[in-house]
């Protein structure tokens, strides 16, 4: 007897449940890959120049980064190690582009490097739009001198907050100041409303507790 044959629509959601779990292992074994082969070639290859060939193993320049990483988070507990930094920063702030790259680098690591209970991103909220449409956000802890414009600009009884707006299927998005009477608390953990957006609502993360 012949075994039926699968619709093709069977096959392509299938497929596609496939993609799903094969492209974010290969997306970081990809990342990974590129950051262990970039190591060992610069500090490998300075380790090179120092070791005697025959004291040199494969491996030591990724070795020797994640040590200097380490040495470097240690080195940044002392006063002195700090200042230099700040005299650092001081001077890449008066080069147009490596001010630019720098300080994008920085913010995101000490973004990265934050625990999920200190993240700026504070509060999921659902922020009522004026011509009907709401749209999902989250309160940020934002401070300077446009947060205290905007302050300046409210009512006493509607004071806005900051609310960064993701945008659904790429990373970006943007900061708007909103009136409180405007946004509605949800009883959403973060990152749960995050993979809601990016993805528009397609994985709300339900898909792994069925596959455990």
């Amino acid at each position: 007897m012949r075994p039926p044959i699968p619709e093709p629509g069977v096959v392509w959601r299938t497929f596609l449940r496939g993609l799903v779990v094969v492209i974010p292992v290969l997306v970081t074994l990809a990342v990974l890959v590129w950051l262990g082969a970039s190591l060992e070639r610069v500090l490998g290859g300075l380790l090179r120049l120092a070791l005697p060939d025959a004291y040199y193993v494969p491996g030591m320049g990724i070795a020797a980064g994640i040590v200097l990483t380490f040495a470097a988070g240690v080195a940044m507990q002392l006063w002195i190690t700090r200042r230099l930094l700040l005299l650092a920063e001081h001077v890449l702030e008066r080069i147009p582009l490596a001010k630019t790259i720098y300080s994008a680098a920085r913010d995101v690591m000490s973004y990265l490097s934050r625990s999920s209970k200190s993240h700026d991103l504070d509060q999921v909220v659902l922020v009522s739009l004026p011509d009907g449409m709401t749209v999902v956000g989250f309160v940020i802890d934002a401070k300077g001198v446009l947060m205290e414009g905007v302050a300046e600009r409210d009512a006493d009884d509607d004071r806005s907050v900051a609310v960064y707006i993701p945008l659904s299927y790429q990373i970006g998005g943007f900061t708007a100041f909103v009136p409180r009477s405007r946004v509605r608390r949800v009883d959403m953990g973060v990152q749960e409303a995050m993979r809601w957006v990016l993805t528009a609502g397609v994985s709300t993360g339900e898909e792994r507790k069925d596959a455990g």
